[in-house]
């Protein structure tokens, strides 16, 4: 349930009766009715939808009814960074999900099927790199980020059962899981740009970078990203990273 506090943060121009609906999650079926329901008449961009991302449905429904951002019904809190992510909705599309979701639900494929269906046209392969990247992001952003757990790279075979427990029980927690993770893409200029950011407590950078074993259980995320885009930048102390993608002379890559 949304707090008072959460809409306080919302920019002028989104979508309208998003108040009045707030505790009315929708999915499924109902999804193309509810969105039609609570968009006003002349929607001015960026149109924005609540969805209940634990329900069913396709990410086809979101480009066709012309969504440009999605909030998780689940959100404990208003995203910091969702201005930023909004601001490049025009050529784009942005999400602001909970860790619980982000964890439970194949985030990534379904944001690039949203993404393919408004953007630029991708090939099957590069569709792949795509997604690995995007998982890789959204790991460190859930469990590392939002989730505040130590690397994998520092967790003995002994402890990992008790490491994959801790994950179980701050997801049941309120304040973890509720917790936003914010992604955006946008295409401009033969190049898709691909966001994520947590909320959590950052990270040292230079030390992030430094080189891990190939035989260690984790830790490789942002080496792995690296070696799949063609430019990386990190934000917000480490909260945001920002993987960019070349892309063919008619958008595909």
């Amino acid at each position: 349930m949304f707090g008072s506090a959460f809409f306080d943060g919302l920019a002028p121009g989104l979508i309208q009766g998003l108040r009045r609906h707030a505790l009315e999650p929708f999915g499924g079926p109902d999804l193309a009715q509810s969105i039609l329901r609570l968009r006003p008449r002349q929607a001015a961009r960026p149109v924005v939808a609540l969805i209940d991302w634990t329900a069913q449905f396709e990410p086809i429904d979101l480009a066709a009814l012309g969504i440009d951002c999605c909030l998780d019904t689940g959100l404990s809190e208003f995203p910091p960074s969702l201005e930023v992510a909004l601001a490049g909705t025009e050529d784009g599309v942005a999400a602001a999900l909970t860790t619980l979701t982000a964890y439970r639900r194949d985030v990534a494929q379904d944001f690039l099927d949203w993404t393919v269906q408004r953007g630029p046209r991708l090939s099957e392969d590069h569709r792949v790199i795509l997604r690995q990247a995007m998982q890789e992001a959204l790991a460190n952003a859930v469990l590392h980020g939002n989730l505040g757990l130590r690397n994998l790279q520092s967790v003995s075979v002994e402890s990992y059962a008790d490491y994959l427990g801790l994950i179980q029980e701050r997801l049941g927690v309120r304040l973890y899981a509720g917790r936003p993770v914010v992604l955006a893409a946008r295409w401009h200029d033969r190049h898709l740009t691909l966001a994520v950011e947590d909320t959590g407590r950052g990270f040292d950078l230079a030390r992030s970078m430094k080189a891990v074993p190939a035989t260690a259980r984790g830790g490789r995320g942002l080496a792995i990203i690296h070696g799949l885009a063609d430019r990386v930048r990190l934000f917000n102390e480490g909260r945001r990273i920002e993987m960019e993608f070349a892309l063919g002379r008619d958008g595909a890559a």
